[in-house]
């Protein structure tokens, strides 16, 4: 996992709950230290700042300042 330190805050929001991160990180990164588990993330759909992200893009996108996450859990039944 790769994290940098940095000056200040960054203000993330995910599922509506403000978190303050003072390091850069890469999403997939930051699913990991919140105990994210690969199953649920397969499992999930994620958006980022009112896009529909992939799986493969979790590697690739930086949190930045005022990011807005929303991830939903797909459940079956009937």
């Amino acid at each position: 996992m790769e994290i940098k330190e940095k000056k200040g805050y960054t203000s993330v929001f995910i599922n509506g709950e403000l978190y303050l991160l003072n390091y850069e990180v890469v999403l997939k990164d930051y699913l990991s230290y919140l105990n994210v588990s690969e199953s649920n993330i397969s499992s999930n759909i994620f958006e980022c700042n009112n896009k529909i992200i992939s799986k493969n893009d979790l590697k690739k996108i930086k949190l930045g300042n005022l990011t807005k996450l929303e991830l939903v859990q797909v459940v079956g039944g009937g």
